[in-house]
């Protein structure tokens, strides 16, 4: 694995690229831990194979994992993308095989927390019957960019916070209860900074569920219930200052046990992180 500045033309995905120099990484396990937050990597492995490997059946090749986002080559050709760190995907590759030595290499871009490849695999693809299957897309909040800040929200249903929330109901028959995916916006004023002083802020979130967090539209991070990160650094350089802005927090919920429902939302500056320049 080699660490790169960005994800497009990458040269190392070629195999006649030289990786001898490479640090090796360990990508056996599933999290996907092997690269840091705001980081972008190319990850390289040969593989040999012979005439009867590639007589067996069709050959797929899968990922465990991919976090967050990733561009995938067998021998120099780009056979696929991943956009979800949170699901496995597999390509066939049969046709970009060839017998004897073989080059798989994947560009991986980690927006946030740890990150990196987990679980690659190359296996023959089970006998059977071909059955169609038809594809929904993805979620009409993905589909429709609901994080982005010149969104028509004006006919979105007022939520409560707090355990009034009403996705806390037990009656599995609620409506809420039955959404695999709950979106909320909120919107926050800041005061103009004083001159001379610097004060960073965050937002301190508990909620019920797991999901994503956008600040004004850029991904600030994953939020899940079981922790243990409940505070979220809010860059100044995404912040709007002065009583005439608006600042948006989009968050994504996927139900947990208890649902999905905001329990507390505060945004707060680290007090004990303010300078006077």
């Amino acid at each position: 694995m080699r660490e790169v500045e960005g994800t497009s033309r990458r040269p190392e995905v070629r195999p006649d690229f030289k990786d001898d120099e490479w640090q090796p990484v360990n990508v056996e396990p599933l999290e996907a831990n092997n690269l840091g937050s705001g980081h972008a990597a190319v990850y390289r492995a040969g593989i040999e194979l012979t005439e009867a490997d590639l007589k067996k059946g069709k050959l797929d090749l899968n990922l465990g994992r991919i976090d967050d986002l990733g561009w995938v080559y067998v021998n120099g050709k780009k056979v696929g993308e991943t956009t979800d760190w949170s699901r496995p995907y597999s390509f066939e590759v049969t046709k970009q095989l060839r017998a004897g030595h073989n080059v798989i290499a994947v560009i991986v871009r980690n927006n946030e927390g740890s990150g990196g490849l987990g679980a690659p695999t190359l296996s023959v693809e089970p006998e059977g019957t071909a059955v169609s299957v038809a594809s929904f897309g993805a979620s009409a909040g993905i589909e429709g960019r609901w994080w982005e800040t010149a969104l028509n929200d004006r006919h979105w249903e007022t939520a409560s916070i707090g355990p009034g929330d009403r996705s806390d109901r037990s009656d599995p028959s609620d409506r809420d209860s039955k959404n695999l995916l709950t979106w909320y916006r909120l919107n926050f004023k800041l005061a103009p900074p004083k001159p001379g002083v610097w004060v960073p802020w965050r937002l301190r979130l508990n909620a019920n569920g797991n999901g994503f967090l956008y600040l004004n539209g850029h991904p600030i991070g994953r939020y899940w219930q079981a922790g243990p990160q409940h505070d979220f650094f809010l860059p100044e350089c995404w912040l709007n200052f002065g009583h005439d802005q608006t600042n948006l927090l989009t968050l994504s919920l996927r139900p947990a046990e208890k649902g999905a429902a905001i329990q507390s939302a505060l945004v707060e500056p680290y007090a004990e992180f303010a300078e006077k320049r």
